[in-house]
């Protein structure tokens, strides 16, 4: 078991900008990073698990790369990012828990692993659907699923 950033260790560091989180860590826990505005760029290992509840939730995030090593990703975890223009989520994850993407009105890409089985409420909360390119595997259960809720995607 790997080290964990706690709890609200680092909640509302306004002078917090760029954040690179070593292999030893393994989960983040929530609110670790929320309200830190300032903070644009943020680094995950392929070490990281586990991302909790709101944990970046109103931060200055502009892009973020979530490894495949991730299998959680809590409520709220990227709520309130209005700087935030593109996000892959990674591949093993199957259900993005509740307002993961609350409040990106800036998001512009979003790329979405193969299993998604839920995506009407997560993309119901994003805003501006029509400037925000959807990339999803054809033929996959998130491909589906974009079908059912009737959203426009990009295949690959």
């Amino acid at each position: 078991m790997g080290k964990i950033i706690r709890k609200e260790w680092f909640r509302g560091d306004k002078n917090l900008t760029s954040l690179y989180i070593p292999d030893t860590y393994t989960i983040i826990e929530e609110r670790a990073f929320e309200g830190c505005i300032n903070l644009e760029e943020v680094h995950l290992n392929e070490s990281i698990i586990d991302i909790q509840d709101f944990a970046f939730k109103d931060t200055g995030l502009k892009d973020i790369h979530i490894p495949d090593s991730v299998k959680a990703i809590g409520i709220g975890v990227f709520k309130g990012c209005r700087n935030l223009e593109s996000i892959r989520m990674p591949k093993e994850v199957i259900c993005l828990s509740k307002h993961a993407l609350l409040g990106c009105s800036n998001l512009k890409r979003l790329i979405l692993p193969q299993n998604l089985m839920e995506v009407e409420e997560l993309i119901g909360h994003i805003g501006q659907l029509n400037a925000l390119d959807i990339y999803a595997k054809k033929d996959s259960l998130t491909h589906e699923s974009l079908i059912k809720a009737e959203i426009k995607c990009i295949f690959y």
